[in-house]
């Protein structure tokens, strides 16, 4: 059975979690889940030394082991809990490729590789779907050990996460949060949350319409705090290029360039414009883009060549709606 000094070989920060010799109640199963070190954010970005796990063994022996999720360890797992995230996952229609896969007590954990795709997206989250969470940056998971009694149910490689969830992952970022989560997202910002946090808070001031300028104003005092100054404009930027409504229209044509000839570049000095001039061009792009998005996910779960699919015409229509928005420029 894999072990700290295994793990590590593979990358992959680890640290001791209760299990149930070292609950704290015995009788709650959510204790077992618990670090027994002080912190384990220290772990999120550098493995343990050889000293420490020689402590951990000899103090706490039959521990359960915790593997951090993320960049630094590569992994994205993704937790399929019960009856209920089993038919989540069919609902859902999106098939697993191979991939490593962990038994745990309910279910099973999909571990895939990480992308810089997920750097700006919100990647540790419970409950995503019945029965479905995730664990990336900032997460953490319960790793098949001798003690925990959880094991391997596939040892390959990590696979790269297949391309539909990336919308589901988008929608989760989006969920509505309860009421005063800004305010306490502030009050706990630190040094290891504050890429995630100042991405939840800008995701959450898009969606409400707020310009760039003002979103700068807001956020960047507590920026200046945390030293992120340098980088939040950048995030705020990159941010408005995936997932607001104009950065929307622009990736339609980075990711139409191919099946589109001759295709004008759209500023957002021009789509401010067109929303003026030509709201049902814009209308139209956005429902070209739903159903190719639609479709894609549809074919994944079909035996079809590419060419042959309702996602490719999909494609080649909103390709159209885009070269409409240029021509009328």
């Amino acid at each position: 059975m894999s072990t700290y000094q295994e793990y590590a070989k593979w990358g992959w920060p680890t640290f001791p979690v209760a299990g149930p010799v070292y609950a704290s109640n015995k009788d709650d199963y959510k204790t077992w889940k618990a670090p027994l070190v002080d912190t384990w954010k220290p772990y999120q970005d550098r493995l343990p030394t050889a000293e420490e796990i020689a402590s951990w063994e000899k103090r706490w022996p039959l521990a359960w082991i915790g593997g951090t999720t993320g960049p630094f360890s590569n992994i994205f797992v993704i937790d399929i809990d019960g009856e209920k995230g089993i038919n989540s996952l069919k609902e859902l229609a999106i098939p697993m490729p191979i991939t490593k896969v962990a038994k745990t007590q309910r279910g099973h954990h999909y571990f895939f590789r990480w992308s810089k795709r997920m750097e700006n997206i919100v990647t540790s989250k419970n409950g995503i779907l019945p029965g479905i969470d995730i664990k990336g940056k900032g997460g953490f998971v319960i790793l098949p050990s001798f003690h925990s009694k959880r094991s391997w149910a596939c040892e390959e490689f990590c696979a790269e996460l297949p391309e539909a969830w990336y919308s589901h992952l988008l929608k989760s970022s989006s969920l509505k949060r309860p009421a005063g989560w800004r305010k306490e997202a502030l009050e706990n910002l630190n040094d290891g949350n504050r890429h995630d946090t100042f991405m939840r808070l800008t995701s959450s001031l898009l969606h409400a319409r707020w310009s760039k300028a003002d979103i700068l104003m807001v956020l960047r005092p507590f920026a200046d705090q945390q030293k992120f100054s340098n980088d939040l404009e950048e995030l705020v930027d990159d941010m408005i290029r995936r997932y607001s409504p104009e950065g929307r229209l622009i990736i339609i044509q980075e990711r139409t360039r191919k099946a589109v000839s001759a295709m004008p570049i759209i500023t957002a000095d021009h789509l401010n414009t067109l929303k003026k001039t030509h709201p049902d061009l814009i209308a139209s792009a956005f429902k070209a883009q739903d159903a190719y998005d639609r479709e894609a996910v549809r074919w994944l779960s079909l035996d079809k060549m590419w060419e042959q699919s309702d996602a490719e015409r999909a494609l080649s229509e909103w390709g159209m709606c885009v070269c409409n928005l240029s021509t009328s420029l």
